[in-house]
């Protein structure tokens, strides 16, 4: 995933690092919102 996005973004640790951030955020955002055990994955 981090080739593919250093091969489509021009700038690659300028876009990938924001984008970590960002994947960083929405996992504990949907950890947050799911409570803990109720996963049934």
């Amino acid at each position: 995933m981090l080739l593919f996005a250093s091969q489509t973004a021009p700038g690659g640790p300028a876009v990938i690092l924001p984008a970590l951030l960002i994947t960083g955020l929405l996992v504990a955002a949907s950890q947050a919102f799911v409570p803990k055990g109720g996963s049934d994955d």
